[in-house]
């Protein structure tokens, strides 16, 4: 739960840091800036994404998908 929680974090960051780059009043280094730090936290973001990939499910936990379609 607290690896969904900071992922949504960051990518509320990042939303932020791209909607003040792009409506914001900012000069072209503070734009740079901006992006810098979005490249910065999307790197940080998929290497999150690429560990949970690799994790088991919780000891005593079962992922089991089937009847969850609509009925």
């Amino acid at each position: 739960m607290s690896d969904f929680f900071s992922e949504s974090i960051s990518l509320e960051r990042i939303d932020l840091l791209l909607r003040l780059a792009t409506k914001g009043e900012c000069n072209h280094d503070e734009r740079y800036q901006a992006l810098i730090w979005c490249s910065e936290l999307t790197t940080q973001l998929i290497k999150q994404f690429d560990e949970n990939e690799t994790k088991p499910l919780n000891s005593g936990s079962r992922l089991d998908l089937s009847g969850t379609g609509l009925q």
